[in-house]
């Protein structure tokens, strides 16, 4: 069915170290993550990201949120117990109990303005205090003629990517937040 072809495009079929085991060793790395770290991936999807985490940080406290019960139901066996099923909006984690949260193309997805706001407030709630915040996005283009084009098609962009909106202001979408950008690349 074109359901399930969707959820294996957008969640994986199968885990594959290639795909992120560089990308953590490099995140633990440059953000000094250690086994007493907290971590937090919102929208995890199968959790892969955090399967290579756990291979690197087994002692770290390791949680997964997506909105997908199918993500969730379909994990790794080793990192089931570390995913639930929630609404990155209203995000089921205490006040002050997360060192290290991120994202990665959540915010050009199918969430409004005020999801987003939404959802910043629940991070900066989530975050211990000198906690931080990773994401990993694309948006609105500084080039005048790329943010035309993408202003042009995001008229049916977004339909034809699953809800991707190309010509969102991320920068400007956080820091409006009260989150503050440290670096930007």
């Amino acid at each position: 069915a074109a359901s399930d072809v969707y959820k294996r495009q957008h969640y994986g079929i199968n885990y594959n170290i290639k795909y992120w085991d560089l990308v953590v060793k490099d995140f633990i790395k440059f953000y000094n993550l250690n086994n007493n770290s907290s971590i937090l991936d919102v929208g995890c999807g199968k959790g892969f990201m955090l399967y290579d985490f756990k291979r690197y940080l087994p002692n770290a406290m390791l949680k997964g949120v997506d909105i997908s019960s199918y993500a969730i139901e379909n994990s790794l066996e080793d990192i089931k117990k570390d995913l639930v099923v929630g609404d990155c909006k209203n995000l089921p984690f205490e006040d002050n109990s997360i060192e290290a949260c991120y994202s990665h193309m959540l915010y050009c997805m199918a969430l409004t303005n005020e999801d987003l706001e939404n959802f910043n407030t629940e991070i900066l709630r989530i975050l211990k205090p000198g906690g931080k915040y990773y994401f990993c996005e694309h948006g609105i283009s500084p080039d005048l003629s790329t943010r035309v084009f993408q202003n042009v098609t995001n008229v049916f962009y977004p339909k034809l990517s699953g809800g991707c909106h190309a010509n969102r202001d991320i920068p400007k979408l956080i820091s409006e937040s009260g989150l503050k950008i440290l670096e930007k690349d």
